[in-house]
């Protein structure tokens, strides 16, 4: 192994001090490293395309890899989970206006009916129509907002495992 490893970096090295003087038509050394050179312009087995990316990217181009590939994945976990608790935030903001804004109607409507007791009983039962049409409303805003939570933090939790 060692002796065909030594033998396609001459073989390499060769090629470069002969290729440069006499370059292919058409082809321009675009290729940085010597190994891309060679792998760009198949002069080699694959065998020996092996043997040379071993010796020449070596355990830096692996390390780098790992690396990259281990911090990629940390920084998509961590987005996630800092979306999730965003999510989670605004769910519960908009559950406490739903919930400020039930208390403020409530509040009203108690005064309205009140107010309209006083005057006829036909206005009162329509808006108490108009209360229930709201309450309703607000209930599967409520609702929602309940299974938008459900579904994120089931979110969470399957990408969390």
């Amino acid at each position: 192994m060692q002796a065909d490893i030594q033998d396609t970096i001459n073989r390499c090295e060769e090629w470069q001090i002969h290729g440069k003087k006499k370059s292919l038509p058409n082809q321009r050394h675009i290729y940085s490293t010597r190994p891309m050179q060679v792998l760009g312009l198949g002069l080699m087995t694959f065998k020996e395309q092996q043997a040379l990316m071993i010796q020449y990217l070596g355990t830096r181009f692996l390390v780098k890899t790992v690396l990259s590939g281990v911090i990629m994945v940390v920084t998509v976990s961590i987005a996630i989970r800092v979306i999730t608790v965003i999510m989670v935030i605004l769910v519960i903001l908009v559950i406490r206006v739903i919930v400020v804004t039930m208390v403020i109607i409530a509040i009203r409507v108690i005064t309205v009916i009140i107010v309209i007791r006083v005057f006829t009983v036909s206005m009162a039962i329509r808006v108490i129509w108009v209360i229930l049409v709201i309450l309703v409303i607000v209930v599967i805003m409520v609702i929602i907002a309940i299974r938008v939570i459900w579904v994120v933090i089931s979110d969470y939790s399957a990408w969390s495992s």
